[in-house]
């Protein structure tokens, strides 16, 4: 053999095993991948399976695992858990974040439309809702959003036509576009038609929770609290693991003035996910006002409202809430500091301005009390404590008059012979 075929036969054989190791490469990737995407798969089928059942915990880690190996429906997945517990900032974000994944997932669109309508911003969410219909042709919770907002934004006929396509998704779905083109008619007062819409609703789908919950709800709107009861309470009855239903007949009882059991329903939604905002609040809230009448109560509201704050730190309502129960538990300082917190974000509650002239009168600030309770809603003992600024600010005119007026309101009262007494003494020094 010559030198030539020598080398010529070596470089075949070179090329030869090159061609061999990238065919192992090639066949070892292509195992890598048949074995790697199912359990992707896996993680969203886990992930979709326990935010049907409520298992929040459980839902954010599958959906966290596929997101982070690149699928941008385990992002989308992530958002629906905070849209679910109604951490709106997060589901924005995380749905924000998918839609750059992948900008033909309609769940990214859809997700953001239904952030911004449960924010009321109906006219933002349209064009999202838009898109993603027109991605998935047939997603219903997407064409429900679509013609509320529509419905919302006064562009009735275009809601309703948006609505009754969905008549035509099977037995699931139909039962509740019936409900939602009932709320269109009603919105329009055509109270005949949404009879008759909603009758049919639950004739066809007696035994759906979430038709009876969109009832309920709707009621609850309407201010029709014991229908309310009775259709959300026939959703739990359904369905007794669902959050998002408790939340509801919760709300409904509340409304309809039925505390305990109001209460009852908050406890469990909060022992079952610590996570679920709406619950944290209106847990708080409800033992608050109901410390008026039991101190005690104030100190049960402040884990909750704690809670609540540290889960949406933006929300100025629960900070104001959280402000005026530290107030009754007589933490000064962080009831001062919650509540101008509260202010600089928004919150212009009456009775958060009330004690604020409160705290501030403790403290001998007398002008910032006296602009504090002129925003709020005083009542006779701050009367009587904004009179005595006055004296103390070398304003007796200003402290006569809310002294008479303090008199002339009720006169038998002992603040009104209190501030009688001090009216006699201004007049004869």
């Amino acid at each position: 053999m010559s030198k030539g075929e020598s080398t010529l036969n070596t470089m075949n054989s070179k090329s030869r095993h090159r061609a061999s190791m990238m065919w192992c490469a090639a066949a070892l990737w292509i195992a890598l991948f048949a074995v790697v995407r199912p359990a992707i798969a896996d993680d969203l089928k886990d992930g979709r399976a326990a935010l049907q059942a409520g298992h929040y915990d459980e839902a954010l880690k599958a959906f966290e695992k596929a997101a982070q190996q690149g699928l941008a429906p385990g992002r989308a997945g992530v958002g629906q858990v905070w849209l679910a517990r109604r951490q709106y900032d997060k589901a924005m974000e995380a749905f924000q974040l998918a839609q750059k994944m992948d900008g033909t997932l309609a769940l990214a669109y859809y997700g953001q439309g239904e952030v911004l309508r449960r924010q009321d911003k109906c006219a933002d969410a349209i064009a999202l809702f838009t898109r993603a219909t027109e991605l998935d042709r047939r997603f219903p919770e997407a064409q429900l959003g679509l013609g509320d907002c529509l419905v919302k934004t006064h562009q009735f006929e275009k809601g309703v036509n948006a609505l009754s396509e969905g008549l035509k998704w099977g037995p699931k779905w139909r039962p509740r576009f019936l409900v939602a083109l009932g709320g269109a008619e009603m919105a329009r007062d055509s109270l005949k038609d949404a009879g008759t819409y909603f009758t049919r609703a639950k004739e066809e789908a007696p035994d759906d929770p979430q038709v009876r919950r969109a009832l309920g709800d709707f009621y609850t709107q309407r201010g029709t609290w014991a229908l309310a009861v009775l259709e959300t309470q026939a959703a739990v009855d359904l369905d007794s693991t669902d959050i998002e239903l408790r939340y509801s007949l919760a709300r409904a009882l509340e409304f309809d003035e039925r505390y305990d059991d109001a209460l009852t329903q908050y406890r469990w939604i909060t022992l079952r996910d610590a996570d679920f905002a709406p619950g944290q609040l209106a847990l708080g809230n409800l033992l608050y006002r109901a410390g008026a009448n039991d101190p005690k109560r104030y100190a049960e509201a402040r884990v909750p409202l704690e809670q609540y704050v540290k889960l949406v730190p933006n929300d100025p309502k629960g900070l104001s809430v959280l402000g005026r129960t530290y107030f009754y538990l007589h933490m000064r300082d962080e009831a001062l500091a919650a509540m101008l917190k509260a202010e600089q974000m928004g919150d212009h509650n009456k009775e958060m301005y009330t004690i604020l002239g409160r705290l501030y009168g403790e403290k001998r600030e007398y002008a910032k009390a006296l602009d504090a309770f002129a925003k709020g809603d005083p009542g006779a003992k701050e009367y009587l404590q904004m009179a005595q600024m006055y004296v103390f600010t070398g304003q007796p005119a200003k402290a006569d008059s809310i002294y008479q007026a303090i008199v002339t309101k009720d006169s038998t009262s002992s603040d009104a012979r209190f501030a009688s007494v001090v009216c006699m003494r201004c007049r004869s020094s």
